[in-house]
């Protein structure tokens, strides 16, 4: 494959809405680890990346509402992460720590009982699935 083509491939295919996601993802993967890790932008910065989750998730659940429940469930249970994330963003913004503490504690426990309802459904398929025993 030569660079021409390598070119012209990313032409064609870098602004559809998947290769777009997975742009934000990056942005927001590295900011998240800003937010944690490294502490180089400001909080105002982290939230104005984070507040693009919103037209993500949005535009995402809104493509797969019609076409599949089960994908829209599972877009809304992901979009859950960085609407958290930018949850968390705003009150610092404001300096408002114990907020955003309370907005974290809060985001652990939902996002456990996502996974957990994800759980409970998955075992339900499969014994729903299984042949009863003999």
């Amino acid at each position: 494959m030569d660079w021409a083509t390598a070119r012209d491939w990313i032409r064609r295919n870098g602004r559809r809405p998947a290769a777009l996601t997975i742009y934000y993802a990056v942005l927001w993967l590295a900011t998240w680890a800003d937010a944690h890790l490294i502490y180089w932008f400001s909080p105002l910065t982290q939230a104005a990346i984070f507040a693009l989750a919103i037209p993500v998730g949005l535009f995402w659940a809104r493509y797969w509402r019609a076409r599949s429940t089960r994908i829209y469930r599972a877009v809304l249970s992901v979009s859950f992460l960085p609407f958290w994330q930018f949850a968390i963003q705003v009150p610092l913004v404001f300096s408002a720590y114990a907020l955003a503490e309370s907005i974290s504690r809060l985001g652990t426990a939902l996002a456990f009982l996502i996974g957990l309802a994800w759980a409970v459904w998955a075992v339900d398929l499969q014994t729903k699935r299984a042949a009863p025993p003999d």
